[in-house]
């Protein structure tokens, strides 16, 4: 048995949508995630907000049609996070922006295909989520790979669109889902 076969074995995943009470694991989890990779854009406000003001947040966004925070649980352990945030002004919140984050250790078992998928299914439900979109840094090109698998396409590239952590200006593909 491999080590990958192994670990597998142990996994006991589950995926549900964030609750107030979830708010200090997830901020720590966000951080840890914003470490672990230079694919991830996370707001300095949201990591040094207070646990009350993120309680309120996720309360928010849970009892919202058009917007989740949804997370993959290994045991009780927050694995993976993935978002669908809209805007409240009435032209534009029939579209989600998606986000979407899994730690390293559980990368390419996926699960990012199950939670996008998800995703999907639930804006799917949504009496006013009409467009799904997603950034993706032209260099993450499992990421890019994965959304494309899923039934995104391509909008455009927003050259340039970002600086990365070694000071060098990365494309950004925009991509979206229409429902």
């Amino acid at each position: 048995m491999t080590i990958k076969e192994k670990k597998m074995s142990e996994l006991d995943i589950s995926i549900r949508q964030a609750i107030p009470t979830d708010a200090k694991q997830l901020m720590e989890v966000m951080s840890l995630l914003n470490q672990e990779t230079p694919y991830l854009v996370v707001s300095p406000h949201a990591l040094n907000m207070p646990v009350s003001s993120m309680e309120k947040e996720v309360d928010y966004i849970y009892q919202q049609d058009n917007q989740l925070i949804l997370l993959a649980l290994n045991h009780e352990e927050i694995i993976g996070i993935a978002t669908l945030v809209s805007q409240e002004d009435k032209s534009f919140e029939h579209i989600g922006e998606v986000g979407i984050t899994i730690k390293k250790d559980y990368w390419g078992i996926g699960l990012g295909t199950i939670m996008l998928e998800e995703i999907i299914e639930l804006a799917k439900t949504s009496t006013t989520t009409k467009r799904l979109e997603i950034n993706v840094q032209k260099r993450n090109t499992r990421a890019f790979s994965l959304y494309e698998k899923v039934g995104f396409s391509i909008d455009g590239i927003k050259e340039k669109g970002i600086l990365s952590e070694d000071n060098e200006l990365i494309d950004v593909i925009m991509m979206s889902y229409l429902i």
